[in-house]
């Protein structure tokens, strides 16, 4: 064979092989636009807690990654690779046997490579002259490098090792070679499996031998039973509360639960589509979107009916007109419209992204309000409050968030804000002042406060809304899964 056509079947073989674990693929590729390219998620590097706190929640994001993103897009990988083997001839085997070896490992790296990717592009968020609460964010992101790059200096050391011991103790032992796991091992490659391998000699096919499987399909066996573990037990954790989750789990560990949630389901509808050369998983993704269309009552929305005893339907929202004379009686103008009025109507217009937008636009209205107040020491408009000369805010998604807690805060009339160390528990501590108030990086306890209705805004608004929302969603999304498979 020459060294032409040699190179050509390495690539077609490296190319089938990301085809044939495209599920991993996929999970680390969107792992990656969502640390790289979503400013949301870098910002979750900024959590500040007190040490004790910040030591649970940052290892639990690890442990997630590991146990819910890196471990499940390995095994899937390995075993998706593994049943692939029998449709290969004899001239792709030796390089196919290396992908099988490595290339789960690979991609498995990629998931803390994205990490790193991310904590790398959070150091944009920092300002160039940094506040002394920015600088321990700073110090705190080095931290969170510097670890991430010890976990990918120990999955080296892994890749490099483990794999060894395991083949040698697999061959010499015949740790797996029992009954139940050469059970899975036909249900799961079949009786015409190949049984080419690597580092150890073929099983004889002959007499007794005949069924037996090889020591790399009997640990891609051991691989779908710790995948199935893996999605039983993030199923558990959705199950249990979902919409209470601890504090210790919010935020940064939700991220890599959400990304590698949808291995084990996946990995089986690929592995169904493999073994009947049938695109199942176009299927099932094409009749998920057509239930999801067509079912009865999936979207329920209120709506109001008309009653022939109450009379005609009122609308609950004001028209603009009146709500333009509401305006102009608030500011001391004639309430008919389009006469003389000295005070102009403000109007806010603020876009979405989640979190983020919901703190910045509530953050932006509250300090507004702050420098406005006829009554604060800081005023510097020597005029209308900005919160009676605004008149409409259009907002969407996170920015909505802001907005409505702004409005609520105003409709309370509240001017101080909570005491954090009093109502609020320190493993709750994801605001920035919040986490001074609790004494972080070994600092003193103080008390925050200096722009009251900023300061109420911004400690409502940092609380974690979307944990609890993704959990339920996994939830509801996994069990309709399970359920059509």
């Amino acid at each position: 064979m020459t060294s032409s056509s040699s190179g050509r079947l390495k690539l077609s073989a490296t190319l089938y092989s990301f085809w044939v674990c495209r599920v991993s693929v996929l999970s680390v590729l969107a792992g990656w636009l969502l640390f790289w390219g979503t400013r949301q998620a870098q910002a979750v590097f900024f959590d500040l807690r007190p040490p004790h706190l910040a030591l649970y929640h940052w290892g639990a994001f690890y442990l997630a990654v590991f146990v819910f993103w890196m471990l499940p897009t390995q095994l899937s990988a390995r075993i998706m690779l593994q049943a692939a083997e029998d449709r290969f001839e004899e001239g792709y085997s030796t390089w196919y046997s290396i992908l099988i070896a490595h290339l789960p490992w690979v991609l498995a790296l990629g998931c803390l490579v994205s990490v790193v990717v991310g904590q790398h592009y959070a150091f944009d968020h920092i300002p160039e002259h940094p506040t002394d609460l920015d600088q321990i964010a700073f110090d705190q992101l080095w931290t969170l490098i510097g670890v991430t790059l010890a976990c990918v200096l120990l999955w080296l050391l892994a890749w490099i090792a483990l794999p060894r011991i395991i083949n040698r103790l697999t061959v010499k032992s015949g740790l797996l070679d029992i009954w139940f796991f050469r059970l899975l091992a036909e249900a799961l490659f079949g009786r015409r499996a190949t049984r080419r391998t690597y580092q150890v000699e073929a099983a004889d096919p002959s007499g007794d031998e005949e069924r037996r499987y090889s020591p790399q399909q009997l640990q891609s066996v051991w691989a779908a039973i710790v995948l199935f573990a893996i999605w039983v037990t993030s199923l558990y954790f959705v199950f249990l509360y979902p919409l209470e989750i601890k504090p210790e789990l919010s935020r940064a560990p939700m991220f890599p639960i959400v990304v590698g949630a949808w291995l084990p389901v996946l990995t089986f509808l690929t592995y169904a589509a493999h073994r009947l050369r049938l695109p199942i998983l176009a299927i099932a993704i094409l009749l998920f979107t057509i239930v999801a269309n067509f079912m009865p009552r999936l979207h329920v929305m209120r709506v109001l009916e008309q009653d022939a005893q109450s009379g005609p339907l009122q609308s609950r929202q004001p028209s603009l007109e009146e709500s333009l004379q509401w305006w102009r009686k608030a500011n001391g103008c004639p309430e008919a419209l389009r006469s003389e009025c000295n005070v102009r109507p403000i109007i806010v217009a603020a876009e979405g992204g989640a979190s983020r937008a919901a703190f910045f636009t509530g953050s932006i209205l509250a300090l507004l309000d702050d420098l406005t107040e006829p009554t604060g020491t800081g005023n510097v408009s020597g005029g209308m409050p900005f919160s009676r000369q605004l008149f409409a805010i259009s907002t969407v998604s996170g920015s909505s968030l802001g907005a409505a807690v702004f409005a609520a805060m105003r409709e309370d009339n509240r001017t101080k804000p909570l005491p954090p160390i009093q109502h609020e528990p320190p493993e709750s501590a994801l605001w920035f002042k919040s986490g001074m108030a609790h004494g972080i990086n070994a600092r003193a306890s103080e008390s925050p406060m200096a722009s009251p209705r900023k300061d109420i805004v911004q400690q409502i608004v940092t609380g974690d809304f979307l944990t609890p929302v993704l959990a339920a969603l996994i939830l509801e999304v996994l069990c309709h899964s399970t359920r059509h498979i």
